[in-house]
């Protein structure tokens, strides 16, 4: 089964599609003026860049969450910001360039991969250790240090 919600945007765009991935969690979330943000860090290797122009061009994304082990999607679309230096920081400490998304829709989709997992996945250890937003910081009751500490 599907949920929809349809909004008023209508954007022209050219499409363009990147994997951007990390371990599970590394993507994170928070509600703010009855608004839904996704917070997207990067971090080396992820070829984010080609990604940052896109959005400077832009200003609309999808994202596409699979779960692996059910074959469930989670669709979001929204409007997105780069945020840097900073602006980045003051948002998720220790990170300088962070892409943000706020959501205008979203679609959650059952089965909608006709594939699953056999065995236990294993995350990649190149991937970095997943950045928290700042105030997810200050609700475990730790110091957000920026970059520069």
């Amino acid at each position: 089964s599907a949920r929809h919600i349809n909004n008023d945007f209508d954007n022209s765009s050219d499409i363009g599609l990147n994997h951007r991935g990390g371990s599970p969690g590394f993507i994170r979330t928070y509600e703010e003026n009855g608004s839904t943000f996704i917070v997207i860090p990067d971090f080396s290797g992820n070829r984010f860049y080609q990604s940052i122009g896109n959005i400077e061009n832009d200003r609309v994304a999808g994202v596409v969450f699979p779960c692996f082990a059910t074959g469930d999607m989670l669709h979001v679309t929204g409007i997105t910001k780069n945020i840097y230096d900073d602006e980045a920081e003051r948002i998720m400490p220790r990170v300088t360039l962070i892409t943000r998304i706020k959501l205008t829709g979203h679609v959650w989709i059952e089965e909608a991969l006709n594939l699953k997992l056999l065995e236990p996945k294993t995350n990649s250890p190149y991937n970095p250790s997943i950045r928290y937003l700042a105030t997810e910081l200050e609700k475990m009751g730790k110091p957000a240090k920026s970059a520069n500490n």
